[in-house]
């Protein structure tokens, strides 16, 4: 029996297309962010513009941008005196109840669902319809295959509702075990799956999830979060992570299809090519060298505020010398070789991996492969 699933993330209130969303499908599995509190693409559309209006919001939207956390937060105080309600906090409860009911009576069935960093847990249950399953820190068998879910993000800066502490992701993380396909809101720590080409920044990842995804090496890992990322798809080990995170801008799912219940002749069907990342290839857990997909160099752009900082002559030039030894780099680090490494390339890749929190070699691939300009970026966010 061929099993179809398809999978959807970051929904965003588009509810008008979730319907379709799940048309073909044994089931759909929706990994969270299903409501929209600010749309950085259209300033006039989410719960904050139908509060305060769309000039209001183009400037809310402007200071976070600028990372200017406490003027944001006081303008929002100012804003929310304004409310009939008296309260920003039930004006906005009340807005995403409104979403809620709107989205969950399109969502259809059956459907297994796990929580996004905006989505608001506690709304949930009230909208669930008996064919939806909500899993967070829990396994289900769909088809002769295992998948496990871990919904919410990281603390992080933004202060999003449901963001919880490294130790209690990784806690989760831990308690699924071994599974075959893996479902996560937010990205492994692989900074081509982190950065955002569109609000040029690096969002949060899991280090845990990355180790977990090394060591119990599923089939599939499957997230959103981010919604342009550089890469969409990478292979770590024998597992293949893709983010599905275009639900908002596309309202198409990607689709996953195998044959059930042998666990054999996995395939994968496509959305439409012009959201590919990559050619389509075999689940087989056949081992493969890692490949790093290739990728356009970074548009100009502000990268995050590490906090730490290297001093100036600790700065990759980008020489063609560091370029030639960024091989024999990786695999001294990877390997714990005692080869000659060159100096040039030891630094970036230590000052990559601080400034992107990933592990060294994936930062050494990253700070390189994506060319000067990259480095430029990496460099001129270091505080003065």
């Amino acid at each position: 029996m061929d099993m179809r699933i398809h999978l959807v993330s970051d929904v965003h209130g588009r509810s008008d297309a979730l319907p379709a969303a799940a048309q073909g499908a044994d089931a759909l599995i929706c990994l969270g962010d299903l409501l929209l509190f600010l749309d950085y693409a259209d300033y006039r559309r989410g719960i904050f513009a139908d509060l305060f209006g769309a000039e209001e919001t183009r400037e809310f939207m402007a200071l976070r941008l600028a990372k200017r956390f406490d003027e944001a937060r006081e303008l929002s105080a100012r804003l929310a005196a304004t409310l009939p309600e008296g309260s920003i906090r039930d004006a906005i409860n009340a807005a995403a109840e409104r979403q809620y009911a709107e989205l969950f009576a399109a969502l259809p069935e059956p459907a297994y669902l796990t929580y996004g960093n905006v989505d608001v847990p506690r709304m949930w249950a009230g909208h669930l319809k008996p064919g939806h399953h909500v899993l967070d820190g829990a396994r289900a068998e769909i088809g002769g295959w295992t998948f496990g879910f871990v919904g919410g993000g990281l603390k992080s800066r933004y202060r999003t509702p449901y963001e919880i502490p490294d130790d209690d992701y990784a806690a989760k993380l831990d308690a699924l075990g071994e599974v075959d396909v893996l479902c996560t809101h937010i990205p492994p720590a692989v900074p081509e799956l982190l950065y955002d080409t569109v609000s040029r920044r690096l969002e949060r990842g899991s280090a845990a999830l990355l180790a977990a995804i090394k060591r119990t090496r599923p089939r599939y890992a499957f997230f959103g979060h981010v919604h342009q990322p550089l890469a969409r798809r990478v292979r770590i080990g024998t597992t293949e992570c893709i983010n599905v995170g275009h639900f908002n801008a596309t309202g198409e799912p990607y689709v996953l299809s195998w044959l059930s219940p042998s666990l054999k002749g996995a395939q994968v069907a496509r959305v439409p090519d012009r959201m590919r990342a990559v050619p389509s290839q075999s689940s087989a857990r056949a081992s493969r060298p890692t490949r790093v997909p290739t990728s356009p160099q970074l548009p100009p752009s502000t990268a995050p505020t590490p906090r730490w900082r290297p001093s100036r002559r600790a700065v990759v030039s980008g020489s063609a010398l560091a370029r030639r030894n960024v091989a024999s780099t990786s695999n001294s680090l990877r390997h714990g070789s005692r080869a000659p490494v060159a100096p040039q390339c030891a630094r970036g890749a230590l000052l990559a991996s601080r400034v992107t929190r990933a592990p060294r070699v994936s930062a050494l691939r990253v700070y390189f492969q994506f060319g000067k300009a990259f480095r430029q970026h990496v460099h001129k966010s270091l505080p003065e």
